[in-house]
């Protein structure tokens, strides 16, 4: 059977103060993801509070339900079925203390009655007001889990222990235990009591066995020690006498002595070597650094003439190009302008034969529609009831203009505005600022800001002045040439499709698009009545025959020859080949006026970049020659290097001197026989104070007997140890005997608690595999044997503990389902511990247990529960 929380409401209840509605519960999974400190936990003891404290309790824990500083009822509502029945709990606290619960049908019951019914229905019993008891609590105790409460592996309170081994017996029929078996496992625990704790610490006459065993080892490893030490003490002592005799040979070694007195002296020699090594080397720092700077200075003056002549010639060969290019410019700009003068011809011709052509063919059309009207007639008669609706929309779907037309237009109309962003681009800003009533004009016309000038124009002021504006001839007339061009292709293929501008075009295609939209559901109905008519070029379909034109039935029918287009025909395809030819010839020409463009654009660049080059190049010599006169330079550099010679060669002297004595070496020498000296007498000082030490020692221990006091110590040792081993053997006896008995006994309460086990265990194989669970009488998980071994629960790591605990919860609540207990799990914060792998098998386990039963989840972390599908709950 079970419980489902649905409606919960607050008020005056810890943090929430103000009324606070949680609402959307559902069976199944419910996940409440919020911060810390938001009121998960408030929530959870509130519902314990709702059902399980009395309402008139007034104890230390019903005063907490306050909100810090204030004096208040605290209020909790709850909305919850029972096997699909619906009930509603109020209960407020302290003040004006008061309870209601309101059956399925609509009775309400209050006070204490209300409190025995809600027991009795929810299957607890009245416990302390000072805190919650389990063994009261019922299911429900074990199955709202409070904030970290899930890491401790308890038993099951008292009303949950007595379900379950009712359902237990029911089961497998049997209890354990016996008078018999308690006599005689309690005479042997008293029996190995007097010799060992129950952890199998020795105590008791085993114990004081152990401690004189360890005090008579103490002593005999103490006996040893000593003698061992006075052996040792003799050795070291001929040890420290002869090392001392080789420290004072080696102290008086004359060799040594002699040697250190010739260091000394060829250290002072070594000394005045290194002095004047370095003042050579400083000397010829300085020779070096000087030639080494008129060098570069010389350098400097032949890299500057040098450059002077490359620029001069680079700048003459610039200038002469310019010079050359001239005269070609008007001839190509010439012919630029004929062939697009020419194209302009050619596409008004091809225009004017289009529409001659036109015209022909809509002659021809007309006399072939008007012969197949007395056909088509009798077909319409049939389509008279939907004639008004296809007449209003057939217009707006007769459009000359496609989309692959509209697209055309766009690509025209994007080349117009990069013809006109290039010319802008090279056209010279002028800015004009009125300053009185002075009108002013350019090229006759009235203007006033800003323009854009890209050609020669002319600015008059009044009477006063007048400005010729010259842009920049590089470039403009290409650019010119290229927007007019631009905007002649744009203007005609707006003209070949009959609309106004590209946005024109674009609307009267949409509008077409949509009436064709709205004609689908008729053209559904009326698709079987509409056949092709190839007389008057009917397709089938009901556009093309509601578009017909029909006149009326006594109109005669048109003799006379029919129109010959073959004229029109071969005058508009010369006309377009016409205008073929010329549009190649303009392309051409203006790919050649582009090209002549950039060429004269690049030699112009040349020559700026030549003439600054050169300029700079001869101010630089200049500037050179003046800071650093030639001839005076060469002499003073020759000096130079024949001083850098002069200071080499002392150099070398001076090197070849220092190199024969080398002061750091024999410094270093006479300071190794110095420390070695020292380090000598120290040793020697050392080797005569451990000496002495070492005679008073043995001295002292050869008067003490230790080879007696060695052999007593042996003696001690093998009598405790005898006496140790006997007790121990008795021990081990009666600890075979005890584990026997237990283990009879547990494969007894095995097959009692199976049931249970067998429920959990199928639980815990899904995160520990291969693992076996073992309960104690309290139907409290006790150990986990893996591979093996068997662990006690408090041994575990926390993460497992948690896990474990949960898991026996889910099974416990499977069992109290199945005996008709209103169960529903509900967790605080769990799985706090765990990883990502038993995270995810937990999880899993949780969203299946939501299957049977309705399961909440509070929690902090967003990210852990994120991949669960569930009912999602905010505070």
């Amino acid at each position: 059977m079970s419980l489902v929380i649905k409606r919960i409401e607050l008020e005056n209840f810890r943090k929430f103060r103000t009324p606070r509605t949680i609402d959307g519960l559902a069976p199944g999974l419910n996940i409440v993801v919020e911060p810390n400190e938001t009121g998960k936990s408030t929530v959870l003891e509130a519902l314990r509070g709702a059902f399980f404290m009395r309402h008139s309790a007034k104890t230390d824990l019903t005063r907490s339900y306050c909100p810090v500083g204030d004096d208040v009822a605290p209020l909790v509502q709850v909305t919850f079925s029972v096997a699909g029945d619906e009930w509603q709990l109020s209960k407020q606290f302290l003040k004006s203390a008061k309870v209601q619960l309101t059956a399925p049908d609509g009775t309400r019951t209050t006070s204490d009655e209300a409190e025995e019914r809600l027991q009795h229905l929810l299957g607890f019993e009245k416990g302390s007001t000072r805190s919650f008891d389990p063994d009261t609590l019922g299911a429900l105790g074990l199955l709202w889990v409070g904030q970290a409460s899930a890491l401790g592996i308890d038993a099951p309170g008292r009303i949950v222990r007595e379900t379950v081994h009712s359902a237990l017996e029911a089961e497998v029929g049997t209890v354990v235990g016996g008078r018999a078996y308690d006599a005689v496992r309690r005479r042997v625990s008293e029996a190995y009591g007097e010799l060992c704790t129950a952890t199998g610490k020795p105590t008791g006459r085993l114990a004081s066995a152990n401690a004189e065993l360890a005090e008579a080892r103490a002593r005999l490893a103490d006996a040893q020690q000593r003698n061992a030490q006075y052996e040792t003490h003799l050795a070291e002592l001929d040890d420290a006498r002869v090392r001392l005799i080789i420290v004072e040979r080696d102290i008086a070694d004359p060799e040594e002595i002699a040697l250190r007195g010739r260091l000394l002296g060829d250290l002072d020699i070594a000394r005045s070597a290194s002095e004047r090594l370095a003042t050579r080397k400083a000397e010829h720092e300085v020779a070096k650094g000087e030639s080494a700077r008129l060098e570069g200075a010389l350098a400097r003056l032949r890299e500057a003439r040098a450059k002077a002549v490359t620029t001069a010639e680079a700048k003459r060969l610039a200038d002469d190009a310019v010079v050359a290019i001239g005269d070609e410019r008007a001839e190509v700009i010439r012919i630029e302008r004929d062939a697009r003068k020419a194209l302009s011809s050619a596409r008004t011709e091809r225009q004017r034969t289009a529409i001659e052509l036109e015209g022909a063919r809509g002659a021809l059309a007309e006399r072939a529609r008007r012969e197949a009207y007395a056909g088509a007639r009798k077909r319409r008669g049939e389509l008279n009831a939907l004639e008004a609706r296809i007449a209003d929309l057939e217009p707006a779907t007769k459009v000359r203009i496609d989309a692959d037309t509209v697209r055309r237009l766009e690509e025209l109309e994007r080349a117009v505005v990069r013809a006109k962003a290039a010319l802008e681009a090279g056209a010279t800003r002028i800015e004009i600022e009125r300053h009185d009533g002075t009108p002013v004009t350019a090229d006759g016309e009235s203007v006033e800001g800003v323009i854009d000038a890209i050609r020669e124009t002319r600015i008059d002021v009044g009477c006063h002045a007048t400005v010729v504006v010259r842009p920049p001839i590089s470039g403009m007339a290409a650019a010119g040439a290229a927007h007019e061009t631009a905007l002649e292709r744009l203007a005609d293929a707006l003209s070949s499709a009959g609309a106004l501008d590209v946005a024109d075009a674009r609307d009267r295609v949409e509008a077409a698009r949509v009436a064709a939209q709205a004609l689908e559901a008729v053209r559904l109905q009326i698709a079987t009545l509409c056949v092709a008519d190839p007389m008057i070029g009917l397709v089938a379909g009901p556009v093309a025959l509601m578009a017909l034109v029909i006149p009326e039935p006594e109109a005669a029918v048109e003799d006379g020859e029919a129109p010959d287009l073959n004229a029109p025909e071969k005058t508009g395809r010369e006309a377009g080949e016409t205008e073929g030819a010329a549009q190649i010839a303009h392309e051409v020409a203006e790919s050649a006026l582009k090209e002549f463009e950039d060429r004269h654009h690049g030699l112009t660049l040349s020559q700026a970049t030549a003439s600054a080059d050169h300029a700079n190049a001869s101010a630089l010599l200049e500037e050179i020659e003046t800071r650093t006169p030639p001839e005076e330079t060469k002499a003073s550099a020759v000096e130079a290097a024949e001083n850098l010679v002069r200071a080499a060669g002392l150099l070398v002297e001076a090197e070849r001197n220092a190199s024969v004595f080398d002061e750091k070496v024999i410094r270093k020498r006479v300071d190794n026989l110095h420390h070695a000296r020292n380090a000598a007498e120290q040793r020697r000082t050392d080797l005569k104070g451990a000496i002495l030490r070492l005679e008073l020692q043995i001295d002292g221990e050869g008067a003490k007997g230790l080879t007696g006091l060695l052999a007593d110590a042996v003696q001690e040792e093998a009598v405790a140890s005898e006496a140790a081993d006997r007790l121990a053997g008795e021990a081990a006896v009666l600890k075979l005997l005890q584990d026997r008995l237990d283990s009879a006994h547990d494969e007894a309460a095995r097959r009692f608690l199976g049931p249970v086990t067998r429920r959990a265990s199928a639980y815990v194989e899904r995160i520990l595999p291969g693992s076996e669970l073992s309960f104690n009488e309290g139907l409290a998980l006790a150990s986990v044997s893996r591979g093996g071994m068997r662990e006690e629960c408090a041994a575990l790591s926390r993460g497992t503990q948690e896990q474990l605990a949960v898991l026996t919860r889910l099974a416990f609540a499977d069992l109290l389902k199945d005996r008709g207990a209103p169960v529903s799990l509900i967790l605080d914060d769990p799985l706090v511990y765990s990883d990502d792998a038993r995270l995810d098998a937990m999880t899993t386990l949780l969203a299946e247990a939501s299957g049977r039963m309705q399961v909440i989840l509070f929690t902090c972390r967003e990210r852990a529960f994120r991949h669960l599908e569930g009912n999602r709950i905010t505070l």
